[in-house]
């Protein structure tokens, strides 16, 4: 149990022998029907109590801030090549962020990796950057999903020497920050 009436630092003993006193009752209670919770047909008698009375336990919830987690963005696109040219587009495009989200072996033991690549997302309008949207840091790509099925079933061109390509396709890219946001980089347009 959780006791947040008093802070940190020098206690008042008078006070906290006062709020000691206004727990001890609730403390009996709570042992009493824990025990009477063991007995067949008391399972619930503790609710049963309190609802009689017109009450509730007050858990004195408080919350405790630990960290900021990184911000995480999601971005979908779909696919719908019309000829050669969008066809062989929408495969590099996706080969690119497929090899760029992954690590490579750092020299020939394959001991280490070297660190996938780092993007960074700007969001446009026309040739400017567009500063009614906030600004990204630096991001890894997470996780990549891509769908050349998303209705269940593949359509495709005519084979070509390579095989069929598709005609439709969806992609997911799910990218994270780098860098932790703080009020100061929020102030800076983040």
């Amino acid at each position: 149990m959780y006791f947040s009436k008093f802070p940190q630092g020098n206690y008042d003993l008078k006070g906290a022998a006062a709020g000691m006193k206004d727990a001890i009752p609730a403390l009996g209670k709570k042992a009493l029907f824990g025990a009477a919770s063991l007995l067949p047909g008391f399972e619930n008698a503790e609710a049963a109590y309190d609802k009689a009375k017109g009450q509730a336990f007050n858990p004195q919830m408080e919350v405790v801030f630990k960290s900021v987690p990184f911000r995480k963005f999601e971005y979908p696109f779909e696919f719908a090549p019309k000829n050669p040219a969008e066809k062989d587009s929408m495969h590099k495009i996706i080969n690119m962020f497929k090899f760029h989200m992954l690590p490579e072996y750092q020299g020939t033991t394959k001991g280490f990796f070297n660190v996938p690549s780092e993007f960074q997302i700007t969001y446009m309008y026309r040739e400017n950057r567009n500063t009614y949207i906030p600004k990204i840091s630096r991001c890894v790509l997470e996780n990549m999903t891509v769908d050349y099925a998303p209705e269940g079933v593949i359509s495709s061109f005519i084979p070509d020497e390579q095989g069929a390509p598709t005609t439709y396709g969806t992609m997911n890219l799910s990218f994270t920050e780098t860098e932790i946001m703080t009020k100061e980089r929020i102030a800076d347009g983040y």
